[in-house]
Formats: C-alpha cells, sequence, structure tokens
C-alpha cells in the first residue's frame, strides 16, 4: 500500500508558488523601475524602488534603489519615514505632482547644461591652416551667452547632477569663488572683458588637450582608435602651441596641470644628450 504524502513534501514538491515565497528583487527590477519612472509612471516605479530598498538581499541592491529615490527628489527624511502602502490617494496624488515637477525641473536642467555646453564648444572654433597652424575663431555674443547660462545652472537653488556638472565645468574654466560674482558683474550688454574672453578660451582649448590625451592613452581598442591617435597627437601639439604663443599670460596656462605638462613634452621633445 503506498504511503501518504506528507503535506510537508507536497509544499516542497509544489514550489515557491504554494510555500508562498516572495520573488527575490535584483537588477532586472532596477530596470523596469528606472523605465517606469522615464516614461512617466512614477508610481509603479516609487512602489518598486522601495520594495527593492527593504526587501533586496544585497546591499548593491538596496544602495541602487536609495540612489534612484533620492534622484527622483525624495529626500533622505522621505525615504526613512515614507511607508508607500499606507499612503491614502490623497497623499498619492500630492507625493507624484512634486515628484513631476522634480523630474520636470531635472529636465530642463539636462537641457539647458547641453545647451550652454554645446554654444560654448561653438563659440570657440579651433582650425587648422594649410601650415598647420591652429586658429582660434571666437563668437563673442555666443561665448558670453553660454558662459551666463552655464553660471545660472551653478547657483540653482535645487541642487542635482546638472548643477553639479554645471559646477566643475566652470572650475574646469578656473571660473570658482568670487570670480563668479566679479564675472557676472562685467558681462553687459552680451560682452566679455578681453582678459575674461582669453581665460575661456584658453580653458575651453585646455579640455580639447584632455580630450586628446584621453585618445592616446586609452587602452581599449576601437575601430577609430588608430585614426584617433594621429589626428590627437598632431592637433593636440599644435593647439598646445598656440596656447603657449597666445595665451601664455592667462591663469588657466599658468596654473600647474598634468595636461600641460604631457603636451608641453609632446610639442617640445627634449633633444638626446650624448654621454
Amino acid at each position: 500500500m503506498a504511503r501518504p504524502i506528507s503535506l510537508l513534501m507536497l509544499v516542497l514538491a509544489l514550489g515557491p508558488a504554494v510555500a508562498g515565497e516572495v520573488p527575490r528583487l535584483g537588477e532586472q527590477d532596477l530596470k523596469l523601475a528606472h523605465v517606469q519612472a522615464e516614461e512617466g509612471d512614477l508610481h509603479a516605479a516609487v512602489l518598486l524602488w522601495f520594495r527593492i530598498l527593504r526587501q533586496a538581499d544585497t546591499k548593491e541592491l538596496r544602495d541602487e534603489a536609495r540612489e534612484q529615490l533620492e534622484h527622483t527628489g525624495l529626500s533622505g527624511q522621505d525615504i526613512f519615514q515614507l511607508d508607500p502602502a499606507a499612503l491614502k490617494p490623497a497623499d498619492w496624488e500630492k507625493l507624484l505632482t512634486r515628484l513631476t515637477a522634480a523630474a520636470a525641473q531635472q529636465q530642463r536642467q539636462e537641457l539647458d547644461f547641453d545647451y550652454a555646453q554645446g554654444l560654448l564648444r561653438a563659440a570657440v572654433a579651433l582650425c587648422v591652416d594649410p601650415a598647420g597652424k591652429v586658429k582660434v575663431e571666437i563668437q563673442s555674443k555666443d561665448l558670453a551667452r553660454a558662459l551666463d547660462l552655464m553660471v545660472q545652472l551653478a547657483l540653482s537653488e535645487t541642487d542635482g547632477e546638472q548643477v553639479r556638472k554645471a559646477q566643475s565645468e566652470l572650475e574646469h574654466l578656473g571660473i570658482v569663488g568670487p570670480q563668479v560674482a566679479a564675472l557676472r558683474k562685467t558681462m553687459t550688454d552680451g560682452k566679455l572683458p578681453v582678459e575674461v574672453q582669453n581665460e575661456l578660451v584658453c580653458g575651453v582649448c585646455l579640455q580639447r588637450l584632455h580630450r586628446y590625451q584621453e585618445w592616446l592613452q586609452e587602452r581599449e581598442e576601437h575601430d577609430d582608435s588608430p585614426a584617433r591617435k594621429q589626428v590627437a597627437k598632431k592637433l593636440g601639439a599644435n593647439v598646445y602651441k598656440f596656447l603657449a604663443t597666445n595665451l601664455a599670460q592667462t591663469a588657466a596656462f599658468k596654473r600647474s596641470s598634468e595636461i600641460l605638462d604631457f603636451w608641453r613634452d609632446l610639442a617640445n621633445p627634449a633633444e638626446d644628450k650624448a654621454f
């Protein structure tokens, strides 16, 4: 006579669905919440992020969920206290209105940053003449407009990724501390003082040198790596010579820099010494 199957054995045989086990949360859930948020379904995204934050097995997943919630516009105190399951419809409506406004502001900041950065690059255009010498064509009004947008974004009362990027961009251009307020006072009628303009041109050229240095030093080879390295070596040396000839008195050029040291050695290789 066959022995009856115990209830415990039956549950084990049928698996997690019968046992009531909650499926484990993983990377795919993070990706799902991210897409939901991007497409405007913040309700579903927030619920899923909180589930990951409070139920995921690994610290990495929980930390990523917290970071995404903060990026959405929730403060650390909000995240600590909030229980999404206990929110009433009216509370959800208030929360989603707030988060939607935060998302719209982030999008505007991204657009402002991309526009200002593109305008800055377009305002300082490098060109190479037939002799191989680098010249710079400057659109003064565009340069002033780009700088004004970048400063406005950097001084935004609401902190965020794009605000920090704008601050970093200005720091790379040598605009920090009291120089920010002084610069805004000098920007009249869409024009910049010559010395300020020179600092900006030098800063943009230094950014170009930084990119060329990265091209020369990149280890992972791509289809266009040989071409990029060939162009970087030629143009980088010529951009450095342009700076050394025309903008050596700027604070940006005088400031100690690994980038300048790198290109100084390439543009002016030391002569072999006989021993």
